[in-house]
């Protein structure tokens, strides 16, 4: 596993189908504005439901640097452990 730093970490709280999609692309946007240089862009990490990301994954699958993780985000715990 890659190891990261200063990186961004979104934790998504969803209930899988149920949950609307939140519109993650214009989130990680901003991050990847064109006035930055490549050493200056942050990774993101994106934590939640499985189903939820597959929802949502076409509207971040193109952007640098993004990595997902999937989590029960109904337990609160794997966030914290996956956090340490």
């Amino acid at each position: 596993m890659k190891r990261l730093r200063d990186h961004v970490i979104v934790c998504c709280f969803s209930d899988g189908v149920k949950s609307p999609l939140l519109g993650l692309c214009n989130f990680i946007m901003p991050l990847r504005a064109s006035n930055l240089r490549a050493g200056q862009l942050r990774s993101v990490v994106v934590l939640a439901d499985e189903e939820f990301l597959r929802r949502e994954w076409p509207s971040i699958c193109n952007f640098p640097a993004v990595y997902v993780k999937t989590v029960c985000s109904l337990f609160s715990a794997h966030f914290y452990l996956i956090m340490l």
